[in-house]
């Protein structure tokens, strides 16, 4: 909690240093937006963070001009296309900053636009416009509703400018000692980095796909200020600009023949431009591409599908350390995704666990093999390729650095293949 008042005076002291000085760098766009209109949200709230209350519920309706997080007026506008029902019931009213970070606000969490397709009514969109077409914006979304009991699962599908992913809302998924046992009290969405349309526009649609009804309560904007690309192995490089347009940087160095001077990758971003962070190994992997990917869809994973990046991998070998590398030079006032994949063909059922420290941790885990995993059946039947595991957003430790190690969960063999990191 304390950091995240620390990041606010940061970026309200950004903000007068603009206001004086006309030359000064913009920060970047962050908003808020609360949906609801049980309790609005008054800026500035206990983290020092200014909110939007989106209180409208009538097709066509615009909130216009919002603010961001320190009060600044921009020419952000969202226009809802259908028509809302805002409501409070079964809402969270007391979370945990522990869990949803600067999105537990009583007032944040305790109200929500109301997707009622069990009563015949279509999907919720809205567009966010005057965004800035030449750059691309990372969206968390929160939603939950208090369930009826354990059997009452709700699961929301959300559709933003094309990419669509679930959030369940309800069901035993929170606390179980707590008040809010049946309902999400814990899980944000994040999305990958989304680019406006030409016209500065992104579009978001949210409709329930399991329990009848969807969940809007919260929503944050962030602007990318930085994207890097790092293909793992040394079978096949990565050659930039790819597919795509993206610069990759090649990890090929996976053993460490002198601790005390460990292999360093300076990083590049995803238009080939210098940058402060270097890749800087810790504990040594295994670099090979038995089983590895070699025809990845774009359809499948997005920007990742780049057949020399899926086509090789660096490997947890069975009675090794686990595998672990540093990102250095990294902003401590920033947050980071890393989205990884992994994947081996392979009928044995494999996980790999991974390990995200900075100034906050995050634990996940990526099946990477197992008999009928793979969507194509007949090239990749038995491994991973489709699913991308994303980290929560992770703040750089004081240093800059934020330390990732991968091990082998189930089974005995651990993966990583492919990295995305998006800092904003």
């Amino acid at each position: 909690m304390k950091r995240l008042v620390i990041l606010c005076l940061l970026c309200s002291m950004a903000s007068v240093a603009m206001a004086n000085d006309p030359n000064a760098p913009v920060p970047p766009l962050n908003l808020l937006l609360d949906f609801g209109n049980a309790a609005l949200t008054e800026g500035p709230d206990i983290n020092g963070n200014t909110w939007n209350n989106v209180v409208i519920t009538s097709a066509g309706s615009v909130l216009a001009n919002m603010v961001d997080d320190a009060n600044n007026p921009t020419d952000v506008n969202l226009v809802l296309l259908t028509g809302s029902y805002a409501t409070a019931s079964g809402a969270l009213t007391d979370p945990d900053p522990n869990l949803l970070g600067d999105m537990a606000i009583a007032t944040v969490t305790g109200d929500y636009h109301a997707q009622l397709g069990s009563y015949g009514y279509g999907p919720t969109s809205f567009q966010l416009t005057g965004l800035d077409p030449d750059k691309k914006y990372v969206l968390s979304i929160y939603g939950g509703r208090l369930g009826n009991d354990a059997n009452d699962v709700r699961i929301t599908q959300f559709d933003v400018q094309g990419t669509v992913a679930q959030l369940q809302t309800t069901g035993p998924i929170g606390d179980p000692n707590g008040s809010f046992a049946n309902g999400n009290d814990s899980t944000i969405l994040v999305t990958d980095a989304v680019a406006p349309d030409v016209n500065g526009v992104i579009q978001v649609t949210f409709e329930a796909i399991e329990g009848g009804i969807g969940y809007l309560g919260a929503m944050k904007v962030e602007e990318v200020s930085k994207i890097m690309y790092v293909d793992f192995g040394n079978n096949a490089l990565t050659v930039s600009p790819d597919l795509n347009g993206n610069t990759w940087n090649n990890a090929t160095e996976a053993s460490i023949a002198d601790v005390n001077n460990p292999p360093v990758l300076m990083l590049v971003d995803d238009a080939n431009n210098a940058t402060d962070v270097n890749l800087v190994m810790v504990v040594a992997a295994y670099p090979t591409n038995s089983g590895a990917l070699a025809n990845p869809d774009p359809n499948l994973l997005g920007d990742l599908a780049v057949s020399t990046a899926t086509g090789d991998y660096f490997l947890h070998y069975p009675g090794y350390p686990a595998p672990s590398f540093l990102l250095t030079g990294l902003d401590p006032n920033q947050a980071y995704v890393l989205r990884m994949y992994a994947g081996r063909d392979t009928a044995a059922e494999r996980v790999t666990q991974y390990e995200v420290v900075g100034a906050n941790t995050y634990i996940g885990t990526l099946q990477t093999s197992g008999e009928g995993l793979g969507v194509d059946t007949v090239n990749y039947a038995n491994g991973n390729d489709s699913t991308i595991l994303a980290t929560d957003p992770i703040t750089p430790n004081e240093d800059g650095e934020i330390q990732v190690s991968f091990s082998a969960l189930v089974d005995i063999y651990g993966y990583l293949g492919a990295m995305k990191i998006v800092a904003f």
